[in-house]
């Protein structure tokens, strides 16, 4: 979930994707095999051990056990090729962190002492850093598939990685569409108790500003927040009137804050993060019109996304819920990609061709490591524009921009 966040409320995923044509869903499976399938390092042994610490259960399960759906297939692929060059299997040593730090803390100490050669860690800040730093000081890499939290690397350490887009990049990219959008006054909510209801809106507020953007005002709401009469008020007595909102609260206050919101008579456009894509927010019905949510990835007919939902599909008999699995497929390819480059178990050479990885193709798009982004990657993020039409109580999601970011765009 991003690096995120609190241990996150329960909610289904993110975004239910189109279904598209199937027609050469082969050819981006073979693009990856093919980047594996070469010949490897004899130093390579005829088996690795991924030590996977992520929560099956608990409130980050709704985003750590999709994500880990979409790289136990990639695993699987990887595998029925004979491993990676051919030549070496990848085994999978399966825990449960049970969305708690102590528990995660626990589990990582158990895989460093069963030698595993990398490691998965869970997608929350505050479950990720404990296991990271035990990693860390064992000299084993490590990525979680969905952490975001820039501070995440200071925390842990050089053997951390994600392969989530870093919350400073998925702002920067919300508030160079917005203000691409017409958009030039924007009232900003903060959540303090976490590091992404913090962070985010901050990284956002200075590529806005960077933009040319004004930041009319600003408040904050606590976890647990169920009254947000006295945020609304200020929004509504705000003097510039702002043109929309930006926060990146999600479930339980976010459904609050926008029945609220709306009960009031304010219809500003609001800009997002696409943790707010639960099934309660998702019921919302037209109270969702006008939200912007800045994401992954987005499938469009023909490309690499919608070819790997249909994959998806077949596998496992219903599409994903979101783009966490994708995600997860990428990060089991970029770390097999990483192994047969360094053709060695050495935790240092594993990291250091995971920082050496440019243009990675990924069925969520090019990515590429080792800039000033230490530790997360750079590819493109999506915007997508959710409403409900006619008499439809169905949430529909339309992509409105797909952008490419360049290191300099990006608050640190």
């Amino acid at each position: 979930m991003h690096g995120r966040k609190r241990s996150r409320h329960p909610g289904n995923a993110r975004r239910r994707a189109f279904l598209v044509a199937a027609f050469a869903a082969a050819l981006v499976v073979a693009a990856w095999q093919g980047s594996t399938a070469g010949a490897t390092s004899t130093a390579l042994p005829s088996q690795i051990t991924i030590g996977v610490n992520m929560a099956l259960t608990g409130a980050i399960a709704p985003y750590d056990t999709p994500a880990l759906s979409g790289f136990r297939m990639a695993i699987d692929e990887i595998n029925a090729k004979g491993g990676i060059g051919g030549k070496t299997k990848i085994k999978l040593v399966i825990r449960n962190c049970r969305s708690d730090a102590a528990e995660s803390a626990k589990v990582a100490q158990t895989l460093v002492s069963q030698k595993v050669d990398f490691m998965m860690v869970p997608g929350d800040a505050s479950v990720a850093i404990p296991a990271g730093r035990l990693a860390q000081n064992a000299g084993i890499p490590m990525m979680s598939i969905l952490a975001s939290s820039p501070s995440i690397r200071t925390a842990v350490g050089d053997y951390f990685f994600s392969n989530a887009a870093a919350d400073n990049m998925v702002a920067a990219g919300l508030a160079k569409f917005a203000y691409k959008n017409g958009v030039k006054r924007v009232y900003t909510i903060i959540g303090p108790d976490a590091a992404f209801t913090t962070e985010l809106p901050h990284f956002f507020e200075a590529a806005f500003k960077k933009a040319g953007g004004t930041v009319v005002g600003t408040d904050t709401y606590r976890f647990g927040t169920q009254d947000f009469s006295a945020q609304i008020t200020k929004i509504r007595e705000q003097n510039p009137k702002p043109q929309a909102i930006m926060t990146s609260m999600y479930e339980p206050e976010f459904p609050a804050f926008l029945k609220q919101l709306r009960a009031a008579g304010v219809t500003l456009p609001l800009y997002e993060s696409d943790a707010i894509d639960t099934p309660a927010t998702l019921g919302l019905g037209k109270l969702i019109n006008g939200t912007h949510a800045v994401t992954y990835g987005f499938p469009r007919p023909g490309d690499s996304l919608s070819k790997y939902y249909v994959r998806y599909k077949n596998k496992y008999g219903s599409l994903p819920e979101s783009v966490w699995p994708a995600i997860g497929y990428d990060s089991a390819y970029i770390i097999a990609e990483a192994f047969k480059r360094s053709g060695s178990t050495d935790g240092a050479k594993v990291r250091d061709a995971i920082n050496g990885i440019k243009n990675y193709p990924g069925v969520v798009g090019s990515t590429t490591y080792g800039t000033t982004l230490k530790g997360f990657p750079i590819r493109p993020v999506t915007v997508q524009l959710w409403s409900v039409k006619g008499g439809s109580s169905k949430v529909t999601r339309t992509l409105v921009a797909k952008i490419a970011l360049k290191p300099t765009d990006i608050p640190t």
